[in-house]
């Protein structure tokens, strides 16, 4: 009987830590593009169709309209997402 009391309190103990720290724990794809923002290194795969304008600004400054695949695409990884702010550069890659 004993055996099965420390059970469970290691079990509570063991649930009520992870429910601790879970929220604060950095899970993969979190960043600005949740996939990641790597290209595909196959120029065939690069092709973007924007429906809908959700722009990202590129860690060179430049602002890509269509999100990250465009980002991707142009081989520059994703600072944040929305357009860049006005840092000295301008150009919009895409409408």
């Amino acid at each position: 009987m004993a055996l099965s009391n420390h059970f469970r309190i290691l079990l509570f103990m063991t649930i009520f830590s992870f429910l601790l720290v879970a929220p604060y724990a950095r899970r993969a794809g979190t960043g600005p593009c949740p996939g990641g923002s790597q290209a595909a290194t196959d120029s065939t795969t690069c092709t973007i169709n924007c429906f809908r304008a959700d722009p990202v600004c590129g860690v060179n400054g430049v602002t890509y309209s269509c999100g990250c695949p465009e980002a991707a695409c142009n081989h520059v990884a994703v600072a944040y997402r929305g357009a860049c702010r006005n840092n000295g550069r301008s150009g919009v890659v895409s409408p």
